[in-house]
């Protein structure tokens, strides 16, 4: 009798067995893939119902909003050869890079094609051209050899940036072109590099 109630008090054992640790770590990687490739899809089909439900005018409104910006204003007041001062800082800046580099020089000034009021006589020609020649003297200010000048010109509006508006400030601007000739400069500019040099001719 003893003997059956000691086995009745015997204590059952459950022995558990661990999985490995790397199996384990591995086993929920999946649903944080997939959830991301869920808010991908949903991201995805949200873009395009919001292009199926918006107009025509709101798809510009927001292409408007998130195009670079340009100034308002052109770096020189409309008719006049003047050049501002943040536009000498640019140019100043641009020089620096000039400065490097042997290449000759071709400037260009442009205007919109709106009417001139200044004077007389004085047109969309004349003023590109003023504009060309003011953006020399800067450049020559800041260090530019003269002798790297090949052309100054004046297109007036026969190279308009903005084609589709004529009249856009965008219009009125200098371009300065770096020659690629197989003499860029001409002899006598080496010379007086070798002799500002110290090594004469």
């Amino acid at each position: 009798m003893a003997e059956e109630n000691g086995a009745q008090l015997q204590p059952t054992v459950i022995k558990k067995i661990k999985k490995g640790g790397g199996a384990h770590g591995h086993s929920n990687a999946w649903k944080v893939a997939y959830a991301d490739f869920v808010a991908a899809m949903m991201a995805f089909f949200m873009l395009l119902w919001l292009l199926n439900v918006t107009t025509e005018e709101q798809k510009s409104g927001v292409a408007d909003y998130f195009a670079p910006t340009t100034a308002s204003t052109s770096k020189r007041g409309s008719g006049s050869a003047r050049m501002n001062p943040f536009a000498r800082q640019l140019l100043t800046e641009v020089s620096k890079i000039i400065n490097n580099l042997p290449n000759q020089l071709a400037i260009s000034g442009h205007t919109d094609a709106g009417a001139v009021p200044v004077r007389r006589g004085y047109g969309n020609w004349e003023l590109s051209a003023d504009r060309a020649n003011t953006s020399r003297i800067v450049l020559e200010e800041t260090g530019i050899d003269e002798l790297r000048m090949n052309s100054i010109t004046g297109r007036a509006a026969t190279e308009l940036l903005v084609i589709e508006d004529p009249f856009s400030p965008a219009n009125r601007r200098i371009s300065i072109v770096l020659l690629r000739e197989a003499n860029v400069l001409p002899p006598k500019y080496h010379r007086d590099m070798d002799y500002a040099n110290g090594r004469g001719w």
